[in-house]
This record gives C-alpha cells, sequence and structure tokens, in this order.
C-alpha cells in the first residue's frame, strides 16, 4: 500500500476506525463521534500520483483537521434532520485550497453547508508539488439520510457542471478548470 493510503488508515485507525477489505485505497468502517460520522475517504487520483505529491502524513494531518472542525462546528448546531455527504476538497501547490460540501436527501441546509465550508476554509492546507490533490471525507451527522449521487466521489454542482463539459474524467486538466471556473 502506497505512504498517503497507509498515513490516512493509521490516522483513522487511531480514531477507532478499522480498514475494511477493498481494492478502493481508503475506505474505513464508521467513526462514532457526537453529531457527526467519518464514514470512508475518497482520493479522486491515483495513489502512486498524490504519493508522489504529498508527503502521506501531511494529507492525513489536514484530513484530521477538517474532521475536528466538522465535528467542532456540528457540536455547535442544533440538531436537524440526518445527512449524509461529502467534504471535497482540492489542494494546489503553494498551499492554497478549494472546499466544497455535497449532500444528498435530505440536504444539509445551504446556509449550514456554506458556514461549514468557510470554518474549512480558514484551515491551512499542506503543500502539494507537482500537481493539484483531490479528495474528500464522507460522512454522515445526525443519523445520516441518502447519499449524494456518485457517492464515494460525489461532487458540487457546480464542479460537476465542468467535468460534464470537459468529457468525465477526474485529471489535472479538471482540477484546473474547477480552479478557474467553479
Amino acid at each position: 500500500m502506497r505512504a498517503v493510503a497507509l498515513a490516512i488508515a493509521g490516522l483513522l485507525a487511531a480514531c477507532g476506525a478499522e480498514p475494511e477489505p477493498s481494492e478502493k485505497p481508503v475506505l474505513v468502517q464508521a467513526i462514532a463521534t457526537p453529531g457527526w460520522v467519518l464514514r470512508d475517504t475518497t482520493l479522486y487520483l491515483p495513489v502512486n500520483l498524490i504519493d508522489e505529491r504529498i508527503e502521506g502524513s501531511r494529507l492525513a494531518d489536514y484530513m484530521k483537521n477538517i474532521r475536528d472542525e466538522a465535528i467542532a462546528f456540528f457540536a455547535e448546531q442544533p440538531q436537524g434532520n440526518g445527512a449524509s455527504g461529502s467534504v471535497v476538497f482540492i489542494i494546489q501547490p503553494g498551499g492554497q485550497a478549494r472546499i466544497g460540501i455535497v449532500t444528498g436527501e435530505p440536504q444539509l441546509p445551504e446556509a449550514m453547508r456554506t458556514a461549514l465550508g468557510q470554518r474549512l476554509m480558514k484551515l491551512t492546507p499542506p503543500n502539494v508539488t507537482g500537481g493539484p490533490i483531490m479528495a474528500s471525507l464522507n460522512f454522515d451527522v445526525w443519523g445520516g439520510g441518502g447519499w449524494p449521487a456518485n457517492h464515494p466521489t460525489p461532487l458540487p454542482e457546480e464542479w460537476r457542471r465542468l467535468i460534464l463539459e470537459g468529457g468525465g474524467f477526474i485529471n489535472d486538466a479538471f482540477i484546473q478548470r474547477v480552479w478557474e471556473e467553479g
């Protein structure tokens, strides 16, 4: 298994999750937390490419920070209807990030998704070299709901529009289009 996958699996195992046997690079069983439950993670680019671009422990630390902020955010919210979704992120060289929140039905209120996204954008992303990386943390909140379309690789609608126009591949060219137009 590649360094990135091992680091993320180590982070999640430290939180009480056991990796599932799977061909996917990083999927784990649920981690019970008040309000917000991390279900699994998804790497949108090949593991070997991500391995070349970032040290696994730095990516795992960033994912842990996202998880911790999401847990804190939902602990501050009045309990609502259960929902399931993904925190999708892109990290560009130079330590720049973009985050999108995608939920299935029932959806989290738009104001809540926006507030969470703004909070997560305050986190300092690690630097990557040689190109961007894209991944997601897939979650349930308040018991969960229906998964977003294309789970476990959902995209915010404004990003999805660009992939459909561009031929359907998540690669460096698509990520650049999201960065410029999404």
